[in-house]
């Protein structure tokens, strides 16, 4: 690991001390002692962030040598700044447990001065390094505690402002599939119904209205359903937004729209979807209105059969869409509706299978009934 500016720095200040105090400061002897051990203490520095209980094993071990040499424990001033410098670092830099390992370092290098300076100079050097070497070590570990805590900070705002975006990205996905299902089921209908109108409307003035009608009725769900999604994106809690979801009592008027607009369908519902929770019926809601969509564009309109199934474990839908596929339609696996129904499906843990049958086309779907919110 390189080392940092500021390191650098550190070291170098610790030497031009260390070189104050062979040139000037009176009765650091043997000068050649204090110049092998300071020099090299302070340049240790230069690792207090890369290394820092390297660096303050260097300055301990420097500072006991120079002792040992029979420097005196109360001249040179260089050990000292180098000692605080390395105490702080290993506070600072290092977790709580490897920092404590600096505390009987330091308590050992003291006693070890106290006794080669004697009991005279015990009470103003030993006590004087005991004091600064533990300001330094605790000012260290509170700018440790400090940093960790607005690192941890920072990682929490990063984890919820990634959530708040992810819970966007799903809820516009969101957006997207409803405001698909409800235009093109929508749409299918109505240029079915005002397909009929024009072929009819010389010889049979009276369905042509029938089927503009069914146009218009179609037209105004659809309207009501956009302004029911949209009104969730509101801030203020107004008129849009408040209506129902749509769910499993909504499959007859469903159902009957399509019957409307020419397409023999039957629908069958066993069981109750008590407790279903309004998710798990506007999946299936969007899965029988997509099937018959499907079926109104892609069908040879012999007949589909709906079927709304509910146990105790889950809901199944089957929709057989009975009767050869029109040479003119495009292949169902070739748009967005099928790709959407196995969507919904996956997001609340259900499965789903689609595709052609001997005599038409098959959509099954089994979604589990799950307890609690939704």
């Amino acid at each position: 690991m390189r080392a940092d500016r500021w390191d650098v720095g550190a070291a170098a200040v610790a030497l031009v001390v260390a070189g104050a105090d062979l040139a000037i400061v009176p009765g650091v002897t043997p000068t050649w002692a204090a110049a092998v051990t300071e020099l090299p203490a302070a340049a240790a520095l230069v690792l207090r962030r890369a290394r820092p209980l390297v660096c303050m094993s260097v300055a301990a071990f420097a500072a006991g040598a120079e002792l040992s040499l029979g420097v005196p424990a109360n001249r040179p001033f260089a050990p000292v700044v180098v000692i605080v410098i390395a105490m702080y670092s290993v506070a600072a830099h290092q977790p709580v447990r490897r920092a404590l390992l600096a505390l009987p370092v330091l308590a050992a290098l003291v006693t070890f001065g106290a006794a080669r300076a004697g009991l005279e100079t015990i009470l103003d050097t030993a006590s004087l390094a005991v004091v600064v070497g533990l300001a330094a070590w605790a000012g260290g570990a509170i700018v440790r505690a400090r940093t960790v805590r607005a690192v941890a900070l920072a990682r929490e705002i990063e984890r919820r402002e990634h959530a708040h975006a992810h819970a966007m990205l799903q809820e516009r996905t969101r957006i997207a599939r409803e405001l698909h299902d409800i235009v093109a089921h929508a749409i299918s209908v109505m240029v079915v119904q005002a397909g009929a109108a024009e072929s009819v409307l010389d010889r049979q003035p009276a369905r042509a209205r029938e089927a503009i009608a069914a146009v218009q009725a179609t037209g105004r769900q659809a309207v009501a359903e956009m302004a029911r999604l949209i009104g969730l994106l509101r801030d203020d809690s107004g008129e849009l937004g408040l209506g129902p979801v749509p769910g499993r009592s909504d499959l007859g008027p469903l159902v009957e729209r399509f019957r409307t607009a020419g397409l023999p369908v039957s629908l069958t519902l066993d069981g109750s979807l008590v407790g279903a929770g309004p998710a798990l019926e506007l999946t299936a809601y969007r899965i029988v209105q997509e099937a018959l969509t499907n079926a109104l564009k892609h069908g040879a309109r012999k007949q589909v059969c709906v079927r709304v199934a509910t146990s105790a474990e889950q809901l199944a839908l089957t929709i057989d869409d009975v009767g050869v596929v029109r040479r003119d339609a495009a292949p169902r696996e070739g748009g967005h509706g099928l790709a959407g129904m196995h969507e919904r499906v996956t997001l609340v843990g259900g499965a789903i299978e689609t595709g052609p049958t001997p005599d038409g086309f098959r959509v099954r779907a089994r979604l589990p009934l799950v307890t609690g919110p939704t």
